[in-house]
């Protein structure tokens, strides 16, 4: 299955908890690809990284989240 990635998905699950649970299951199965802009990665970057999420999700989950899209 081929997923594009939604940037309010992602930022629905900085700020919901049951959201976050329900993405971490989509990005943890491995008959899924995920898709998305270069461009709409920088702006998730940006927006997750904003003060105000801090309460809602740790650095660590935002990593988790970007695993998928890493390239190291």
């Amino acid at each position: 299955m081929r997923i594009v990635v939604d940037t309010n998905d992602f930022i629905s699950a900085l700020i919901d908890r049951k959201h976050r649970e329900k993405l971490k299951i989509i990005l943890e199965r491995t008959d899924i690809e995920l898709f998305a802009d270069a461009n709409l990665l920088t702006e998730l970057s940006e927006v997750a990284y904003r003060d105000k999420f801090r309460k809602y999700v740790t650095p660590g989950e935002i990593a988790f989240f970007w695993k998928p899209f890493r390239h190291d």
